[in-house]
């Protein structure tokens, strides 16, 4: 019972499975489904995407594409000077009181 449920949501959706059986989802999802071999091979030839570093202290340039504005490396003074903009904020302490008017 447990194999064929397991087999059948490979195919059809949990709600559907479980009427066809005659248990709940939570039922069979503590007691039926089973992980078999199966689905560790086939996760285990998903390729996994490796994302191109770029050094963190490498400057960077902005890149219009599509109307959209995305960063690249290289070296754009308008972006370096932005840059430097926000991490002059983060030097900069709240003050002492809370933002609430002192009553």
């Amino acid at each position: 019972r447990a194999t064929r449920e397991t087999e059948l949501t490979e195919s059809f959706p949990l709600h559907v499975v479980c009427a066809w059986i005659g248990n709940s989802p939570a039922i069979a999802a503590k007691h039926y489904l089973q992980v078999t071999d199966e689905h560790f091979a086939k996760a285990v030839q998903i390729p996994v995407q490796q994302m191109h570093e770029t050094p963190r202290n490498a400057p960077q340039d902005a890149e219009t594409v599509d109307g959209e504005t995305s960063i690249t490396a290289g070296g754009d003074k308008a972006l370096r000077d932005f840059a430097k903009s926000c991490s002059d904020l983060r030097k900069q302490k709240a003050p002492r009181a809370g933002l609430e008017p002192a009553t």
